[in-house]
């Protein structure tokens, strides 16, 4: 769903769609990672003009989760694109502020 999204060009749809239902709980490594790799792919497919109104356009729910993706992919910086996350983090930070931050890291479930 999340690729025919992208393929359509609607980056919107496909953002909102790739945070839907994360995959959080023991033994879900493998869907959390396939998670955080759609997402990332979503990421690196909007071109950085679009990302504050598509941040805007987002749930506080929908918020939360893409800061978890965004830190889940900067744990990784072999394998995403630091300079798109760092991006992104500063757009989704003025979006939703440092509430958002703090409610991340202080949430037990991760993606």
């Amino acid at each position: 769903m999340v690729i025919t999204f992208v393929l359509s060009g609607n980056t919107g749809g496909a953002l909102s769609a790739s945070l839907q239902n994360p995959p959080y709980g023991r033994g879900l490594d493998a869907a959390k990672a396939r998670n955080t790799a759609t997402v990332m792919e979503v990421l690196n497919s909007i071109k950085v003009a679009e990302v504050a109104q598509l941040v805007k356009n987002l749930t506080p729910e929908e918020q939360d989760v893409l800061m978890k993706y965004l830190y889940a992919g900067m744990a990784a910086p072999e394998q995403n694109n630091s300079g798109v996350l760092l991006a992104w983090h500063e757009k989704l930070t003025e979006v939703a502020g440092q509430g958002c931050i703090v409610r991340v890291i202080t949430d037990r479930r991760t993606v």
